[in-house]
């Protein structure tokens, strides 16, 4: 189902200006959900699909009042038309959350050093068990 209004453009803007790095994602408690808190409600979007194989799924908007309630849902599957340009805003909400940019470029400057790199053995806070 295509992207109706009012969400069309309230949605090409909010992935315009995540495409230019204006939007202040945040991580929520689903680590694959991201919100931005505006005024008085807020948007989350996350990527989602319906079963273990990923055949059938897409991304969702979920629009959430002041007290962070879902009072609405718009959501995409992939083979929409506008999956692409909302899986892109999904992709740029993540990294502006996951702090990506600053990630690579701390490990760029790693691999910039001098003689050799990268831990023997993981963190102890990282061992699976």
């Amino acid at each position: 189902m295509p992207i109706t209004p009012p969400y069309d453009e309230l949605l090409k803007k909010l992935a315009e200006r995540t495409g230019a790095g204006l939007v202040n994602w945040q991580q929520t408690a689903d680590k694959d959900t991201f919100i931005v808190n505006l005024t008085d409600h807020s948007l989350a979007i996350r990527e989602w699909s319906s079963d273990a194989w990923d055949e059938v799924g897409g991304v969702a908007v979920d629009v959430r009042n002041a007290e962070g309630e879902k009072i609405d849902t718009l959501d995409v599957l992939y083979n929409d038309k506008d999956y692409k340009w909302l899986y892109d805003m999904f992709v740029g909400a993540r990294r502006k959350a996951r702090n990506i940019d600053q990630v690579i470029g701390d490990m760029l400057r790693e691999l910039e050093k001098e003689g050799a790199i990268g831990n023997v053995s993981p963190p102890e806070d990282d061992v699976p068990f």
